[in-house]
């Protein structure tokens, strides 16, 4: 299980901190959760946790509104704490 103050706190780590330990594993188990996921859902879980992205920013990204976006997020979080 995935919580969202877990990838809340991945997001706001900076790169020193994402070398850690514990960052590591947390990469590890968010990549094996995430090989469940619709590309689309990949890819937005991706932009906004892994490269730190706004929302505005992953929407123009992927082409969706921003609402959109958030509406993917939601459901992706869903999916991930209930994966375990």
């Amino acid at each position: 299980m995935i919580t969202r103050l877990e990838l809340q706190q991945y997001r706001r780590a900076n790169d020193r901190h994402r070398r850690s330990p514990e960052n590591k594993a947390f990469r590890r188990r968010l990549d094996a959760a995430m090989a469940e996921l619709q590309p689309v859902e990949r890819h937005v879980v991706f932009l906004r946790y892994c490269c730190r992205l706004s929302w505005v920013a992953v929407g123009m990204r992927i082409h969706y509104s921003e609402a959109q976006t958030r509406r993917i997020d939601r459901k992706v979080r869903r999916k991930l704490e209930e994966a375990d």
